[in-house]
């Protein structure tokens, strides 16, 4: 097995004291750093109680595998022993780096008296000229000393920004070095900080007192300058770019002609990002459309092949038909030749019968009557097998009839098909329409019955609250039980939980979601009217002060009414636009609430039938109610609800809330509880 820290294959071990897994190397480097990760647990993820796994560059934190799902999404993410390695690969050069900035930041300060001094012997030199030209050097005098001012401010605010980076350098340093020879990956992440913004914030500044240094260059000359370097240092870049433009026709030429699969196309690198990233689009469109190429000309050989062995199965039965008949008629003219045959010899022994009775009588008298015997005895056996032959004869006649029927029947099966199939479309349009019909007539002849009366059913609606609580057992007793597969799937994420444990959690998550999709259908659908009433109020200048006067808002029942015909195909819309369950986890107060099972389960048909049940709750007039009061440890009515597998009189979590007609209404479907005693 590989070691996640030094990136060995070998046999994993673990500490008894600090519980720190590794290799047997690791494990034995770890023997100086036990104290401190016993005490500090560096090994473990402080989010999740996860063994650490990989390192975040972007962070720069030591992360477990659920981070990288979670709040580390999308981040440069590196296995620990390739984070090490690639750390330790570029130390030296950050020490170097640091040293130099250290030493430029160290010749700054240093300059800083030097150039303080010169300022102040500057003011005297000023101060001698006013004397001697005083009237003419007044104006010039205060403009000089007012530059010189900002001057000294802006070189005091150098030296200042100059004395603050370095103590921070200096620590850069000391950190980099004390962690260079650190063996122990964890410990090693754990105290190395990046120096990367220190270098750059040091590069900025001496950026700037460069630009003070060259600022007699001016108009014309700066924007020539910084031209002509541009240039300079993008040369290769803008050569690249050029080249891999000429080069495109070619490679267009090249994926038209590309009839078999390659490999992947990698084009060359300059080490530049920006051209580098542009590089890289060119390449993935390129092998993208290499790619669509070997698809497309694989799916037309596979139909090419498809094509050629149903014309060879189309043949080759044809075939085998044809050598059947020709066998047919083979073996009937076999039988009749045998028929013919025993015919004859029937003739003979009847001849020899009469020939026989009408002879002289005596002494051979008994040995004729055996003889007769004998023959009548051939005779019924011969009568047997000419019964036997004819009927052979007559199976073989109507196997050749029927054989030389099945093209026929074959030609008016594809006919009645083809009748079948628009009689079926027919019927189907017409079954529709009448469907269509019977539920607006319905709709329209209940509607004053069913509005705001629960007890009062339509019996031709499909979706009426007692077909909703069959649907909402159904959903219970199949894609309920069917997710309790997914313990595999978070097995390794609650290594040391049981399988009975395992299952509590995706229980858990179950009635997470159910609710979930409960509450926001219900939102949306008080919503959807109060949005349309109140349009509708405005628009016509309606008083709307009072609940009855927005209830009885014209139009309404209408909307309602069409909202519940087309229920079907919004609840496909809420699925197929992801408009639910967005932060199921959120505010979420659960100690092994997973993200890896969430996502799992709303791609499941339990989450999509969920969407569709609840929606159908939640346009109902009054709605439908889900029970949410019960609490863990209160005592719960069997009437309602019904124990899950252990027995007792107290709630020890929700496995299925019940489904009432109405919030302190009639009992639909019984809930579900874990009890205890």
């Amino acid at each position: 097995m590989k070691c996640i820290f030094c990136g060995s294959v070998g046999k994993y071990e673990q500490c008894e004291k600090c519980l720190f897994k590794g290799c047997k190397k690791c494990i034995d480097s770890h023997k100086d750093s036990c104290i401190l990760l016993t005490k500090d647990k560096y090994h473990f993820c402080t989010g999740h109680n996860e063994y650490v796994g990989k390192y975040c560059f972007d962070c720069f934190h030591l992360i477990c595998e659920k981070c990288v799902v979670g709040n580390h999404l999308n981040h440069n993410i590196l296995p620990i022993c390739e984070a090490v390695h690639n750390i330790r690969g570029d130390m030296q050069s950050s020490i170097e780096e640091l040293e130099l900035k250290i030493d430029q930041e160290q010749s700054a300060i240093d300059n800083g008296p030097k150039k303080q001094t010169e300022y102040k012997l500057l003011v005297k030199q000023i101060d001698v000229e006013e004397r001697n030209i005083q009237e003419c050097v007044t104006k010039t005098k205060a403009t000089l000393l007012r530059n010189m001012e900002k001057l000294q401010k802006t070189e005091d605010d150098k030296c200042t920004a100059s004395k603050d980076i370095l103590p921070s350098m200096k620590q850069a340093r000391t950190n980099l070095q004390s962690v260079k020879d650190e063996k122990n990956a964890i410990l090693f992440l754990s105290r190395w900080s990046n120096p990367r913004s220190i270098i750059e914030k040091q590069g900025l500044l001496q950026k700037e007192r460069e630009a003070d240094d060259k600022a007699s260059v001016i108009g014309s000359d700066i924007t020539r300058q910084l031209l002509d370097s541009f240039i300079r240092e993008n040369q290769q870049a803008i050569f690249h770019v050029l080249d891999l433009l000429q080069r495109l026709p070619m490679s267009i030429e090249q994926i038209n002609n590309q009839v078999s699969p390659i490999d992947p196309v990698e084009l060359p690198r300059r080490n530049d990002r920006d051209i580098d990233s542009i590089t890289e689009k060119v390449e993935i469109l390129w092998n993208f459309a290499i790619k669509l190429k070997n698809e497309l000309i694989k799916t037309n050989q596979n139909l090419r092949h498809k094509i050629d062995s149903v014309v060879k199965w189309t043949t080759q039965e044809t075939q085998e038909r044809e050598k059947e008949k020709k066998e047919h008629v083979k073996a009937l003219k076999d039988k009749d030749k045998i028929i013919q045959r025993y015919e004859v010899l029937a003739k003979a022994k009847d001849d020899d019968k009469r020939a026989l009775e009408s002879g002289p009588s005596g002494s051979k008298t008994s040995k004729l009557q055996q003889h007769i015997f004998d023959l009548q005895k051939i005779m019924a056996q011969n009568n047997e097998e000419y019964k036997k032959v004819c009927m052979e004869r007559d199976d073989l006649r109507n196997r050749m009839k029927s054989v030389q029927r099945i093209s026929h029947l074959e030609n008016q099966i594809d006919q009645l098909r083809g009748l079948g199939i628009e009689k079926d479309d027919v019927i189907k349009s017409i079954k529709q329409e009448k469907e269509e019909l019977q539920t607006r007539l319905s709709s329209i002849a209940g509607d004053k019955l069913t509005k705001g009366n629960p007890s009062i059913t339509d019996l031709g609606d499909p979706n009426r609250p007692m077909k909703i609580g069959e649907k909402y057992g159904e959903l219970y007793d199949n894609e309920w039980t069917d997710c309790m597969e997914f313990t595999d799937v978070i097995k390794s994420h609650f290594g040391t939980l049981e399988h009975s444990e395992l299952e509590e959690i995706i229980i858990h998550h179950l009635y997470r979601l159910l609710l979930c999709c409960y509450k926001e259908c219900r939102m949306t659908s008080e919503n959807q009217i109060r949005t349309i009433r109140k349009t509708i109020a405005e628009n016509l200048f309606l008083n709307t002060e009072s609940e009855r006067d927005i209830v009885n808002v014209p139009g309404c029942k209408e909307v309602i009414s069409f909202r519940k015909q087309n229920g079907e195909e919004f609840s496909q819309q809420l699925i197929s636009k992801q408009k639910l369950c967005g932060n199921v986890m959120k505010d979420w107060d659960y100690c092994n609430k997973s993200d890896i099972l969430m996502q799992h389960l709303v791609k499941t048909a339990f989450f999509d039938k969920c969407v569709h049940l609840c929606w159908f709750l939640a346009i109902q007039e009054p709605k439908m109610f889900l029970d949410q009061k019960l609490l863990p440890g209160e005592k719960f009515d069997k009437n309602e609800y019904k124990e899950f597998v252990k027995s007792g009189d107290k709630v020890g979590y929700i496995v299925w809330p019940a489904l009432f007609l109405h919030e302190n209404g009639p009992l639909l479907y019984k809930g579900v509880v874990q009890a205890f005693i």
